[in-house]
């Protein structure tokens, strides 16, 4: 078994691997992560770990406890991986390139890859070339309510709701229409355009936190795939295991 740890900026998410299924997944906040791992790796047997984090404060210290139980990959955007990247790989984030892996080598056709993280992004595959064509980001609907509670005098903080009809009756059911069309509409034109730019058919995959509340209202989306980017951290450590 191989242990998969992905941290985000607010949860991480921590998936056992035996080949390609999962035998057990977790996910927990970030800021609890270290102590989450020092009770859960000393009741594995572990063959190996990956780690890939878009969290720098934390990296460190994470790949030093998770060596001192097994042999561990630290994936970055330098890591050799199956794809080539037509993307400025000093700004990409490092979840993106394992969301991208996961795709092609799962799915193994043209993809839209939209991960409702933190920030939403879009994560374009071209098969043949086996590349990632990089893509748009988005913030996601926490980032755009705080910045209107934190930006306004009296608007308040409200949650995430799948709220379409623009017809409503108070200020926070406002926000929430406002921010979720806001998104769903982003991500329709967004594909629109890769499609027309491209003249290229595209299996639009979602992953991520609010992937499932997104894909309910968004036809465009073809499958909600939730640990597609634990998938493809495993993945890149495997190639790298069979190529040294």
């Amino acid at each position: 078994m191989i242990l998969t740890v992905l941290v985000g900026n607010f949860n991480t998410r921590l998936v056992l691997w035996e080949k390609n299924r999962i035998k057990m997944r977790k996910i927990v906040p970030t800021n609890q992560v270290l102590e989450r791992l020092n009770r859960l790796i000393p009741n594995r047997a572990l063959q190996g770990a990956a780690l890939a984090s878009v969290v720098p404060k934390v990296t460190l210290r994470l790949y030093q406890t998770l060596c001192r139980h097994t042999k561990t990959l630290l994936v970055t955007t330098r890591t050799p991986t199956p794809l080539k990247i037509v993307y400025r790989k000093k700004s990409l984030g490092v979840d993106r390139l394992c969301a991208a892996v996961g795709g092609i080598l799962r799915y193994q056709q043209n993809l839209i890859i939209i991960d409702f993280g933190t920030a939403i992004t879009f994560n374009i595959v071209h098969y043949q070339e086996k590349a990632l064509l990089g893509g748009p980001i988005l913030p996601n609907a926490r980032i755009m309510f705080t910045a209107l509670r934190d930006h306004t005098a009296q608007l308040p903080m409200v949650e995430l709701h799948p709220r379409e009809n623009p017809f409503v009756k108070s200020t926070r059911t406002a926000i929430q229409a406002g921010v979720f069309n806001l998104i769903l509409g982003g991500i329709e034109r967004i594909i629109e355009q890769i499609r027309c730019r491209t003249k290229a058919h595209y299996q639009i995959i979602a992953t991520g936190g609010e992937a499932q509340i997104f894909s309910k209202k968004c036809q465009l989306i073809n499958k909600v795939d939730p640990e597609l980017t634990s998938f493809g951290l495993a993945q890149i450590y495997y190639f790298n295991r069979r190529t040294k």
